[in-house]
C-alpha cells in the first residue's frame, strides 16, 4: 500500500557523494510546503480546475467503458496551483486492444488540445495515460507517479485503483524504478539535446552567424526538451535525497532547498520553456547547462555508473547519436554523455 508521506520509513544504501544515509524520515512538515501554499492556492474546487474537470470528463464519458479510473494530479490536486500552472489527469485504461486505442485516441486529444490552448482557453490541459499492465508496473517500482495517483482526487474509479492501492508495494521509489527512467527517458534525450544545442549555439553565434548577424539570440530549437529531461532527473535525484515530490511546484521548491538558490534561476527557466513551449536563447543556454550536467551526473551516481543498464545505455545511445551524425556528414567524436 502506497502510504502518506507523513508515515514513511525506508531504506537507502550511503552514498557519501551525496551524503544519504542508511534510514531516513520524511517528516509531512508545513514548513517545507508553507512558500507553495502562501504564493499560489488554486485547489481541486478552483474554476479553472472545474473547466478542466468538465472538459475532460465530456471528452472521455463515451470511453467510461475502456477507463478504469480518472485522477486529477499534481498541483491543482494538492490545492496549491499557481496561474499558470497545467492541470494534470492520469487515466487508467484497460489493456486489451480497444483500451490500446483509447490511449492513442487520447494522445490525438492532447495534440489537439495544444492547438485550443493557443488561443486562450481558461487554463492548459495535460493527459496523461497507462493501461492495467504499465501502470502495475509502475507500483511495482513505486514510481513518483504513483504516489502522485495516490495523492490525487479521484474523478472515475470503477474499484480496480482502489483495489490496486490497497495492494503491498515498496513505500518509497526504487532504485530499480530510478534506473528504468534514467535509461529510457533521460539519457538519450540529455545526450542529444546537449549536443545539438551546445553546436546549433555555436554555429549561429559565430562571426558569420545568424544571430550574430541579426545583433541578438534568435533563440534555438530543442530547449523543451531538455527542459523536460531537467524535470525527470529532479524526480530520480530528489527522492534519494529524502523528498518527494508530488507535482512540478513542488519539485521546484524541493530543488531550491537541496541545491541552494542557485538552482532557482535554471528551475524556474525550465518550467517558463515548458510551459510555453517556446525556444531557448544562449543566456538561457548558459543558465540551465550547468544544473542539467550537475543533475545528470547526480543521477548517474544514484543508478550505478557500472550498473550493466545505465552502461548499456550510455554507449548505446551514444552510438545511435554518431550514426546519425555520420549520416549527415557530420564527423562525432566519441563522447561520454557524463562529461558533456
Amino acid at each position: 500500500m502506497i502510504m502518506p508521506r507523513a508515515d514513511l520509513r525506508f531504506q537507502l544504501k550511503p552514498d557519501p557523494q551525496i551524503g544519504i544515509e542508511k534510514t531516513m524520515t520524511v517528516p509531512d512538515s508545513p514548513k517545507r510546503y508553507s512558500k507553495t501554499k502562501i504564493a499560489s492556492c488554486l485547489g481541486p474546487d478552483s474554476d479553472q480546475a472545474r473547466w478542466a474537470i468538465k472538459e475532460a470528463k465530456a471528452f472521455l464519458d463515451p470511453y467510461r467503458n475502456l477507463i478504469h479510473s480518472l485522477i486529477l494530479i499534481g498541483s491543482y490536486a494538492l490545492g496549491h496551483a499557481g496561474r499558470d500552472s497545467d492541470v494534470d489527469f492520469l487515466v487508467l485504461t484497460r489493456s486489451d486492444e480497444k483500451g490500446k486505442r483509447l490511449s492513442r485516441i487520447l494522445l490525438d486529444w492532447q495534440l489537439s488540445l495544444l492547438g485550443r490552448q493557443e488561443k486562450r482557453t481558461p487554463v492548459e490541459l495535460q493527459i496523461t495515460a497507462f493501461d492495467e499492465k504499465q501502470i502495475k508496473h509502475l507500483f511495482e517500482v513505486s514510481s513518483p507517479l504513483v504516489h502522485a495517483a495516490s495523492h490525487g482526487e479521484v474523478i472515475w474509479d470503477d474499484g480496480w485503483l482502489k483495489t490496486l492501492l490497497s495492494r503491498p508495494y515498496p513505500k518509497w521509489p526504487t532504485k530499480e524504478g530510478a534506473i528504468e527512467a534514467f535509461t529510457r527517458w533521460i539519457v538519450w534525450q540529455y545526450y542529444h539535446s546537449t549536443i545539438q544545442l551546445k553546436k546549433d549555439i555555436s554555429r549561429h553565434h559565430k562571426p558569420n552567424g545568424l544571430c550574430t548577424e541579426k545583433g541578438r539570440c534568435v533563440g534555438h530549437l530543442g530547449g523543451d526538451i531538455l527542459a523536460r529531461v531537467i524535470s525527470r532527473m529532479q524526480y530520480i535525484t530528489l527522492p534519494a535525497r529524502g523528498f518527494l515530490p508530488l507535482s512540478k511546484m513542488e519539485a521546484r521548491t524541493m530543488a531550491v532547498k537541496n541545491y541552494g538558490r542557485s538552482a532557482w534561476r535554471p528551475t524556474m527557466l525550465a518550467l517558463a520553456i515548458l510551459r510555453k513551449e517556446r525556444l531557448i536563447y544562449q543566456r538561457d543556454f548558459r543558465v540551465i547547462y550547468p544544473f542539467a550536467r550537475s543533475l545528470f551526473r547526480e543521477c548517474l551516481r544514484i543508478c550505478g555508473p557500472r550498473d550493466p543498464k545505465v552502461l548499456e545505455a550510455l554507449k548505446g545511445n551514444a552510438a545511435i547519436y554518431r550514426a546519425m551524425r555520420r549520416k549527415k556528414g557530420n564527423k562525432v567524436p566519441a563522447q561520454d554523455p557524463a562529461d558533456l
